[in-house]
């Protein structure tokens, strides 16, 4: 049995630790913002952001591809799909990408704002080149892409080049910004708050990566 933190709760899973977390979403869970595309980590249309707690105190977030992430990786994590993103209203991620003309069948949008808020999340500095390495991951097959890099770019300007050093603060003022729900100021003490992370198992399979070993049909 694990424990970790999805979106705003905590979760408890007994299912099997090497299940791609892309299927406990889609398939257990149905949060289906999260894409099946490729299924081998080369689409980002499964992206979602891992948060995990920083020896030095507060969560660091990442973007993860969830068709190549088990299940077992998540133990004592903070988990977030798109509908933890999701509000009342569209994020200014979201506003961008629609203002900018970065969406069209809308299949890879989620893909895409995950990816432009880890890089709110997590950029030490705010350029192109630092847009484009955000989005590297990301395929779309009909915007053009030049749309999607300009909604980075207006991130940049109006949010980004603004924010402090990544840490706590950085993620309270994208929590005041709208890029992310309040729940995230309380993600620390939650995950604090979970049962141990359970001990691997002597007779288990250790991965890192898993880039043949979870690529499947879908």
């Amino acid at each position: 049995m694990l424990s970790f933190l999805l979106n705003c709760r905590p979760i408890t899973s007994e299912l099997p630790a090497g299940l791609p977390v892309l299927d406990l979403l889609r398939r257990e869970l149905g949060l289906s913002a999260t894409k099946s595309g490729c299924r081998e980590g080369d689409c980002g249309a499964c992206s979602v952001l891992l948060g995990s707690r920083s020896p030095d105190g507060g969560l660091r977030y990442r973007v993860v591809n969830s068709c190549l992430l088990p299940l077992g990786a998540l133990a004592g994590r903070h988990l977030v799909t798109l509908e933890g993103l999701n509000g009342d209203t569209l994020t200014p991620v979201q506003s961008a990408l629609v203002e900018e003309g970065g969406v069209q069948c809308g299949f890879c949008t989620p893909g895409m704002v995950i990816s432009l808020t880890g890089h709110l999340l997590n950029a030490d500095t705010f350029g192109w080149s630092e847009i484009l390495e955000s989005l590297d991951g990301n395929l779309c097959r009909c915007t053009g892409y030049m749309g999607i890099k300009r909604a980075g770019e207006r991130l940049n300007q109006r949010i980004g080049r603004g924010l402090p050093q990544v840490g706590a603060q950085r993620i309270e003022i994208l929590i005041d910004a709208g890029v992310l729900p309040s729940c995230f100021a309380e993600a620390e003490q939650q995950l604090a708050e979970l049962p141990p992370i359970p001990p691997y198992s002597a007779d288990g399979l250790l991965v890192a990566g898993g880039t043949d070993l979870f690529a499947r049909s879908p």
